[in-house]
């Protein structure tokens, strides 16, 4: 980093050196400068994050100015080294199938029946959306969305990453075999990125939208109840 600083990143350093730990779903942050914060992501794209601490206060970055481990984070990855053994696959779609998703509806619709719950269908692109990877890690990727899903839905997931990360042109031939494979039912034809679909294990469908305009977890899981419960009513 240049000795020479903007007076925007001069800026941020001066508030991540001054910030103080924070709560539940904060974590540490660390600049490329060495400087530090505990913060929770507000809103993440492509190329920025905004952060709040834990007094409320709103740091805008860019992640280019954060550690490598810090910018690993917010594009979906864990930060530790990947061993000999891993196979070469997309550390989005690792994080998001380790956190107990489905990828074939039959099997969804299976512990639905089983359970009696209904299915919350995730259509995204992990790769190169970056709404979808902003309302992943603000919304899924916390520990309040993940005790909502164990105990009141079953997730089912259909991620295009696999079609995007070879950077080769994406043909609807490869989308319709993507489709076929994770068994995605004729009824569930919304298009864009990210939506979501709940629907009940007989298909009835109690919710479908685009869901990138969620930013905390609670108002997402609030809107699922809401449409869950009216059906139910």
């Amino acid at each position: 980093m240049s000795a020479i600083l903007k007076p925007s990143l001069l800026t941020l350093i001066t508030l991540l050196f001054l910030a103080t730990q924070g709560q539940a779903e904060m974590r540490l942050w660390t600049s490329k400068a060495g400087s530090q914060i505990e913060a929770e992501v507000v809103t993440a794209t492509a190329t920025e994050v905004k952060l709040r601490t834990a007094e409320g206060r709103i740091i805008n970055c860019r992640i280019s100015d954060l550690s490598e481990a810090d910018a690993a984070y917010l594009r979906g990855g864990d930060n530790s080294e990947p061993s000999a053994e891993e196979p070469d696959v997309d550390w989005r779609t690792v994080r998001i199938h380790n956190n107990t998703w489905h990828t074939k509806f039959s099997e969804a619709k299976a512990e639905a029946t089983a359970r009696g719950l209904p299915i919350l269908a995730l259509f995204t692109n992990s790769h190169s959306c970056p709404p979808c990877i902003a309302f992943e890690r603000n919304v899924l990727d916390t520990s309040t969305f993940r005790r909502f899903a164990q105990k009141e839905v079953v997730l089912y997931l259909v991620d295009h990453a696999e079609n995007y990360q070879s950077g080769k042109p994406v043909t609807s031939a490869k989308n319709r075999a993507l489709k076929e494979d994770r068994e995605v039912p004729a009824f569930m034809n919304l298009r864009g990125w990210p939506h979501v679909y709940i629907v009940k294990p007989d298909d009835t469908v109690l919710f479908a939208e685009k869901v990138g305009s969620f930013r905390e977890p609670r108002d997402f899981i609030k809107t699922c109840r809401e449409n869950i419960e009216q059906e139910a009513s």
